[in-house]
């Protein structure tokens, strides 16, 4: 099978060129700080509420940069009924639009703008939509685009594949109610999503391969995603291998592990299955061959790369890749900022170039 590493990126052949093993300038203390108390983290599900609590962002911490961006956008919050579109055990679920200050009219006659269906990050277990409304408002306006803002359950309350087919319910009522009444283009549609995001972003591609209709999103972008099972296999003493190694790097050791273990109602099955609810960049070939167009992003020293590595790979095996980067310098923790912050942003070349 061709590898990644025989791809040359069309747009990003000279970041991909300067991955040496050296950081970008206060990285690798920002790298540190994060993951210093990983390791002591309780990771039972009964102490997941607790945490939620105790890392629950503060609106009121914004920066005065962060809520300049959000001010800038028009956000609406909008209501629906999931159970309509076929999500498990169904309830009321919220998606945020987030309009970038160039939309003047949303009526009849207006100009046609890109969507991007978001899915935040959290490592499957923190965090809701309202989190997450400067990333979001910082997609819509450097990218010029509508973000509609998905606001899923999580595990462990939600395990797999809810998640997922809450993401897709969302997707469905994007397409029927949101994309005219928002003057979204339907053929310039993406699904983005970072870290645990990304898992949300590739499985609601799976699902809409399986039912035929990945054709009405033209871009698949997972950042950083967490979507292979290569966490699974034992360390074999390669200096190439990702799994333990950087598992225990990041996140102490097992960390990683214990939350995709709380996506999973008996995670030793569905770990030996490979189940592609939990690690959707396992699905079969015939579902991968008919994934919308991608673009893979990932960070250097990102204890995720590995998945990102491995899911392009197969994409350009089977003609689907698009284009892959990786970001040389900087941690999975890298400040969101400084990788969105204006139009020359990686992101923001894909949405320009491919969207």
């Amino acid at each position: 099978m061709l590898s990644i590493e025989d791809f040359k990126s069309p747009l990003f052949e000279s970041q991909n060129s300067a991955i040496d093993g050296s950081w970008a300038p206060g990285e690798r203390e920002r790298w540190e700080t994060v993951t210093s108390g990983f390791a002591h983290f309780d990771l039972s599900e009964e102490a997941i509420p607790v945490m939620r609590e105790a890392i629950k962002p503060d609106p009121g911490s914004r920066s005065a940069e962060e809520q300049e961006v959000i001010e800038r956008c028009t956000l609406e919050v909008l209501s629906f009924d999931s159970s309509r579109y076929e999500a498990l055990d169904g309830s009321e679920m919220e998606v945020r639009v987030h309009l970038p200050p160039s939309i003047s009219s949303t009526g009849e006659g207006a100009v046609l703008k890109k969507g991007i269906i978001y899915f935040h990050g959290g490592a499957f277990i923190f965090g809701n939509a309202a989190d997450f409304d400067y990333q979001a408002s910082l997609k819509a306006v450097t990218c010029d685009s509508v973000v509609f803002n998905v606001d899923y359950r999580s595990a462990p309350e939600a395990k797999a594949p809810k998640g997922i087919l809450d993401c897709i319910a969302a997707v469905h009522f994007i397409f029927e109610e949101l994309l005219a009444r928002f003057n979204v283009d339907s053929k310039r549609l993406c699904l983005n999503g970072e870290s645990s995001g990304g898992y949300l972003a590739v499985g609601t591609a799976m699902e809409l391969a399986k039912t035929g209709e990945a054709d009405r999103i033209k871009l698949l972008v997972p950042d950083v995603p967490a979507i292979s099972a290569h966490w699974i296999t034992p360390d074999d003493g390669s200096p190439t291998h990702w799994s333990r190694n950087e598992v225990m790097k990041a996140s102490g050791d097992g960390g990683h592990l214990e939350t995709v273990k709380m996506l999973c109602h008996d995670w030793k099955q569905q770990f030996s299955d490979l189940d592609p609810y939990v690690f959707p960049g396992e699905m079969p070939d015939e579902v991968l061959k008919k994934l919308p167009a991608c673009v893979i992003l990932t960070n250097e020293h990102c204890f995720l790369r590995k998945d990102a590595e491995l899911f392009a790979s197969r994409l350009l095996a089977h003609d689907k890749l698009l284009d892959y980067c990786v970001r040389p310098g900087i941690s999975h923790y890298s400040d969101i900022p400084g990788l969105y912050s204006d139009k020359s942003s990686i992101f923001s070349q894909v949405l320009e170039t491919y969207l």
